[in-house]
């Protein structure tokens, strides 16, 4: 899970859901859920499942399934 605000201040939650194989995303604000990666219950094209992420100005998603990072723009 990471933490992030936007340029007008805007806070979102990340979330890593191995269980349903996907990014999800929490407007801190709407407490509006999305799907940001990712269909559920679906693995990725290297079969693999999101084990943790965080923000350095892009996402970064461990994945566990495949022995890889992946790097999602935020921008």
């Amino acid at each position: 899970m990471s933490i992030i605000a936007d340029e007008s201040g805007q806070k979102s939650m990340y979330i890593a859901d191995a269980g349903t194989q996907t990014i999800r995303k929490i407007d801190m604000n709407t407490g509006m859920i999305t799907t940001v990666v990712g269909r559920q219950g679906v693995q990725g094209n290297q079969s693999g499942t999101p084990l943790g992420l965080t923000v350095e100005g892009d996402l970064y998603i461990s994945d566990c399934g495949s022995g890889c990072v992946r790097k999602l723009s935020l921008r």
